[in-house]
């Protein structure tokens, strides 16, 4: 996975098979920038902490601290749920 820059308030949703990958910049005047490995940290976390295998996952969430300091929500959830600022 790429590394992505979110300008201010703006959202990066993905579809993955029966999920999508949410990732949310809420600051209200910043761009910031993460790696692809900040990006598949997270989701890393996200899959070990939730289930112990990747079929019986539902979803959760992780905060990415990018190398500004400033930080982004990512989330795995299912299709259709809400990603937005």
């Amino acid at each position: 996975f790429g590394g992505l820059t979110l300008g201010p308030r703006t959202n990066f949703l993905d579809i993955h098979g029966d999920g999508q990958q949410c990732v949310v910049n809420r600051a209200p005047a910043t761009t910031v920038t993460i790696t692809g490995d900040q990006v598949t940290n997270a989701a890393d976390a996200i899959l070990s902490t939730c289930c112990s295998g990747v079929s019986q996952c539902r979803g959760g969430q992780f905060k990415i601290t990018a190398n500004s300091g400033n930080v982004i929500d990512m989330s795995l959830q299912a299709i259709g749920s809400g990603c937005s600022v």
